[in-house]
């Protein structure tokens, strides 16, 4: 089911007005376009009442009608044509309903392209928060182990020289301790370098998210921003509790706006 447009939302010039509010409004960031029927300056149309209709007028009783004989018809001659195929040309008015169907399909290919991104974009951000935390625990034993190799060649090496152990010994110890600590080293690298690629690959898919979560929650503080302005005109609240809930409503809405602008950067 595609959105629906808000009856009282009309466009002059590259701004769009409310004529129910009357001022303008950012369509996008409002229920314009989708649950307009939730924003408090929408006014329903009023119903018509049924008109009254007339009963019916009770039928005649037929008359009598002599059925006359129908002369048998004569044989007709079968003429086979051929009728060229004439292409009818759109009218204008066709046309631009045509077009608006295709674009109408269109925008709905995109909802449902949208809906499919944002679920497998939510599943993919689980995932990476399962191998990023399993990633970082396995770099975090690694370098912990090679802290500990670390240590054990200075007890190797103090043994050696106190004549605890023979050059050759002190010597193959070592040695197999570098190589894993060469090994060790290798991995945490290679670990850290993917886990730092990847993370820079989905930070633009976290921040599109966050802005699809926030963008309702900004139209619902415009409007109660809105609806604010409204009750402190008509008298119904102070003006210093307009101006505390004015100041904490623009506070939220400001740190939303700072997401969209964090996606756009991205």
């Amino acid at each position: 089911m595609g959105a629906q447009v808000c009856p009282g939302l009309y466009r002059v010039g590259m701004k769009f007005y409310c004529k129910y509010a009357n001022r303008e409004v950012n369509p996008g960031l409002m229920p314009c376009l989708s649950n307009f029927t939730e924003c408090p300056f929408y006014k329903p149309p009023e119903k018509e009442k049924p008109k009254s209709v007339a009963p019916p007028t009770p039928p005649t009783p037929a008359e009598e009608v002599t059925p006359k004989e129908i002369p048998a018809p004569t044989a007709a001659i079968s003429v086979e044509t051929t009728v060229p195929e004439v292409e009818v040309a759109e009218t204008p008015e066709e046309e631009l309903k045509r077009r608006l169907e295709e674009f109408e399909a269109k925008i709905l290919e995109l909802e449902e392209s949208w809906k499919k991104y944002e679920s497998e974009a939510l599943e993919a951000l689980d995932m990476w928060d399962e191998l990023s935390a399993e990633t970082r625990r396995l770099i975090a034993g690694l370098s912990s182990s090679i802290e500990a190799f670390k240590a054990e060649k200075e007890r190797i090496n103090k043994k050696s020289s106190q004549g605890l152990l023979t050059p050759e010994e002190s010597h193959a110890l070592i040695q197999n301790i570098n190589e894993k600590i060469e090994e060790y080293s290798r991995v945490v690298k290679e670990l850290s370098e993917m886990l730092s690629r990847i993370e820079r690959t989905i930070i633009p898919h976290m921040k599109r998210l966050m802005a699809s979560r926030a963008k309702p929650e900004l139209g619902k503080l415009r409007l109660s921003l809105m609806k604010l302005e409204e009750l402190f005109k008509q008298g119904k609240i102070s003006e210093k509790t307009y101006e505390r809930l004015k100041s904490e409503i623009e506070s939220r809405i400001a740190k939303l706006e700072e997401v969209f602008e964090e996606v756009k950067e991205a």
